[in-house]
């Protein structure tokens, strides 16, 4: 009678204890799942300085006067000055003329 009680207490115990175990592996799941999601969609430090950079740049010159008058010849200066900058010289060494 004890060894059939106590065989039964510990397939009860291993029971409760397996259903532990899947409990904790499935919120560990979701946690990791959570975790990655937000590595991958988070932009870097240089993308955001990029993005708010931009949106920051297009909203004044939309908003500025004298941006809307500035002759074509400094906008394509400026142009190439940022090619220069960030290393896209592909189309720019072609079209350079001046030295």
């Amino acid at each position: 009678m004890y060894l059939s009680n106590r065989m039964s207490n510990l397939i009860v115990k291993k029971n409760v204890s397996t259903k532990g175990y899947i409990k904790r592996k499935k919120v560990s799941y979701v946690i990791i799942a959570i975790s990655l999601l937000i590595l991958i969609f988070t932009p870097t430090t240089k993308e955001m300085y990029r993005i708010i950079g931009i949106g920051e740049t297009i909203n004044y010159l939309r908003q500025n006067e004298a941006s809307k008058e500035l002759p074509d010849k400094c906008i394509k200066a400026l142009d190439l000055f940022l090619d220069k900058i960030t290393g896209d010289n592909k189309e720019t060494n072609s079209n350079n003329t001046t030295r």
